[in-house]
C-alpha cells in the first residue's frame, strides 16, 4: 500500500532522490571535465539535430548524475572520517553530542515542523561538506593540469589556482563546520523527550 496521493508510490520514489546528492553530482562535473582535460580526452558535443535517442541518453545522464553524487558523498565521508581521526579543534563542532543527540533526534522527528527544520539543516551540512570536497578535488585537478600541460607557465597559474582553490575550500569548510555547530546547538536545545 502506498501513502502517496496518486496511489502509484511516486512520492516515495522522488523522496529517495536526495537534493544533496544531486548537488554533489553537479559539483563533481567540473573536476570530471578537468580529469578528461588532464588526460587529453575530448568530451563529445552532440549535433544540433534532434535524435530520438537523446531522451534515453538524458535519462541515463540523470541516473549517472545521482550515482556520481553518491560517489562524491562516499569519498567526502571517507575524508571526513580521516579528519575526525586527527582530532583537530576546528572540526570539534561536527562531533555529535552522544546520548542527548540520540534522544533529541527521536523526539525531533515526532513533529512535522521540527522534522522539516532539521532536515533543512542536515541538507545544508551535507551540501557544504560535499562542495568543500568538490572544490578541493577541482583545485588539485586544475593544478595538475597546469603542471602537466603548462609547465612553462606553472609559476604564474599554479600559485593562483592553489590560493583561490584553498580559499574556496576553506570557505565551504567554514560553512560546513558552522552548520554542524548550529545543528548541535539546535539538537541540544531540543533536549530529550521528557524535557518538553
Amino acid at each position: 500500500m502506498s501513502n502517496s496521493s496518486d496511489g502509484l508510490g511516486t512520492a516515495n520514489l522522488w523522496s529517495a532522490l536526495e537534493f544533496n546528492v544531486l548537488v554533489a553530482g553537479l559539483g563533481a562535473l567540473p573536476w570530471i571535465v578537468a580529469v578528461f582535460a588532464l588526460f587529453g580526452v575530448c568530451v563529445p558535443v552532440p549535433s544540433d539535430d534532434w535524435k530520438w535517442w537523446y531522451a534515453a541518453v538524458a535519462l541515463v545522464a540523470v541516473v549517472a548524475l545521482f550515482l556520481l553524487g553518491l560517489a562524491v558523498e562516499g569519498l567526502a565521508i571517507v575524508l571526513e572520517k580521516c579528519i575526525a581521526r586527527q582530532d583537530w579543534k576546528w572540526y570539534s563542532p561536527c562531533a555529535e553530542n552522544g546520548a542527548v543527540s540520540g534522544c533529541a533526534q527521536r523526539w525531533i522527528w515526532k513533529s512535522p515542523q521540527a522534522a522539516a527544520e532539521f532536515s533543512r539543516r542536515r541538507v545544508r551540512m551535507l551540501v557544504a561538506r560535499n562542495t568543500a570536497f568538490n572544490t578541493l578535488v577541482l583545485t588539485l585537478m586544475v593544478a595538475g593540469y597546469f603542471l602537466v600541460y603548462r609547465p612553462s607557465a606553472w609559476y604564474f597559474f599554479l600559485p593562483e589556482t592553489l590560493v583561490c582553490g584553498s580559499l574556496l575550500t576553506w570557505l565551504f569548510s567554514y560553512v560546513w563546520v558552522s552548520a554542524c555547530a548550529a545543528w548541535g546547538q539546535a539538537v541540544s536545545a531540543a533536549g530529550p523527550p521528557d524535557a518538553a
